[in-house]
């Protein structure tokens, strides 16, 4: 395993990751986007301008120079939507999404709000959280091989290095696999969030106490 700030350039990596990230959960791309996902360009944007701002927190699983699995574990997420607000990194996102670049329709916003709104919502004022495990994926052929154990184990070493007393993650209830993994590293339920016939939990781990 290695951070993204030990392999190459931010780009580079951030394609190889949305490429991977929409074979890992075409269930949830479904869910969210209908019958038209969005265009890998969309997530390798955003995915990029994660690895600039925060390289150490993005692990990846590497098969020689292939990713087969990346872990993001973010310090806080409101540094992350700080820095794209001042550096006004969100600008040409607009742009690319407005000039049809990402394949996503307007009618796609409101459903992705609520959404947001929705998650919002469901902490508790005690339960409110900075750092984050904002997406963990593994290739389907490379799964059942300790890679997902092995970046998450990563990801939370790096927020320990960086003082994080907690962190929480959102997770589908049918995903039982990463449910597991989830529990077996200590995560506790704080809330969910109805997402058709299924719930999107919300899970948080004290990183002060348990076992790494």
């Amino acid at each position: 395993m290695r951070s993204a700030a030990q392999v190459g350039g931010p780009r580079a990596i951030a394609a190889r990751m949305a490429a991977l990230f929409l074979v890992s959960f075409p269930d949830t791309v479904r869910a969210m986007f209908g019958d038209r996902p969005p265009r890998p360009e969309a997530m390798t944007d955003f995915f990029a301008f994660v690895v600039r701002t925060e390289p150490e927190g993005v692990q990846l699983a590497l098969a020689g120079d292939r990713i087969v699995g990346y872990a993001i574990t973010l310090a806080s997420m409101s540094r992350l939507s700080a820095r794209a607000a001042l550096t006004f990194a969100w600008v040409p996102w607009v742009v690319r999404f407005l000039g049809g670049r990402y394949g996503l329709s307007l009618g796609a916003l409101p459903g992705i709000a609520r959404s947001k709104v929705a998650f919002a919502r469901s902490f508790r004022p005690g339960d409110r959280v900075a750092a984050q495990v904002l997406s963990l994926a593994v290739d389907p052929a490379w799964r059942g091989r300790g890679v997902a154990r092995a970046l998450l184990e990563g990801g939370l070493d790096y927020l320990r290095r960086q003082g994080a007393p907690r962190v929480k993650l959102e997770v589908l209830d049918d995903n039982t696999s990463a449910c597991h993994l989830y529990e077996t590293f200590g995560f506790r339920p704080v809330g969910e969030v109805p997402y058709g016939p299924r719930r999107w939990l919300i899970l948080i781990k004290e990183l002060a106490t348990g076992p790494a």
